[in-house]
């Protein structure tokens, strides 16, 4: 008969054995059998012994019953009990200490979830770039013509043409302002930039200087693309206001003529 720790070093030794399982379940249903066995031949014994007893018993209460008649006096008057009480006993020694059975390790668990996507952090916009050279003598429609013989991708051209356009326009209504007389929207000054940064709520932003020619000499990039006047923003004295609020981290540029 195999104890609980070898069964379980048996087991430790091959876990998935077949053979091994079976012949664990064998030893169990003879350890069972034998059992019952020995529990039927201990109920038969004990109630011949306790019938034994119980005749022996008998005889002694007999025998002194006889004697009790014979020889034995009245019997005494019980003594009183005694108010000191007896020692208590040594304690027992203390039991062997129990073997730990470490059973066969479980399976691996289920992959947990993915888990959510991080955020992009979008950089600073870089410092403004040194001030340019001197630009082309040729005019907006010139250089639109030689940027498409170059085969540039269509995006670039037309942000290019979007800014060419305004700056022609720009430049179209301070020459009539002049021939009117110079009155209105006053003179252009030197061309500077204001950089700032959106935060996806504010739609005002705050200029150095007022713009000149009554607020369109002025060309404004979000993300390096060109926005389009009235329809994008607008211009009133030195406060450029969007339509929509620009991204949260936008880069934005505004690059006009003072007044």
């Amino acid at each position: 008969m195999l104890s609980p720790l070898q069964k379980a070093k048996l087991l430790k030794q091959a876990p998935n054995s077949l053979g091994a399982f079976m012949l664990l379940n064998k030893f169990e249903q003879e350890h069972k059998k034998q059992m019952e066995l020995m529990m039927a031949e201990f109920t038969k014994k004990s109630a011949e012994f306790v019938k034994e007893i119980e005749t022996a018993r008998n005889e002694i209460l007999k025998t002194f019953d006889h004697i009790y008649k014979v020889k034995v006096g009245p019997q005494g008057n019980k003594g009183a009990d005694s108010s000191v009480p007896g020692p208590i006993g040594p304690t027992g020694p203390q039991g062997p200490k129990g073997e730990s059975i470490i059973g066969p390790r479980g399976l691996t668990g289920l992959q947990g979830p993915q888990g959510p996507k991080g955020e992009s952090i979008i950089g600073l916009p870089g410092l403004p770039g040194l001030p340019g050279k001197d630009g082309s003598p040729d005019t907006p429609e010139q250089i639109l013509a030689k940027l498409e013989k170059v085969k540039l991708p269509m995006d670039i051209v037309d942000g290019l043409r979007s800014a060419l356009h305004a700056l022609s326009r720009n430049i179209a209504e301070l020459k009539g302002r002049k021939l009117q007389g110079g009155g209105g929207g006053g003179g252009m000054g030197n061309w500077i930039t204001d950089n700032f940064s959106g935060d996806g709520v504010t739609v005002g932003f705050t200029l150095t200087s007022r713009v000149a020619s009554s607020g369109t000499a002025i060309i404004v990039l979000i993300q390096g693309q060109v926005q389009e006047q009235t329809t994008h923003y607008s211009v009133s004295g030195n406060t450029l206001t969007f339509t929509t609020a620009p991204l949260s981290g936008a880069a934005i540029h505004a690059w006009y003529s003072r007044k």
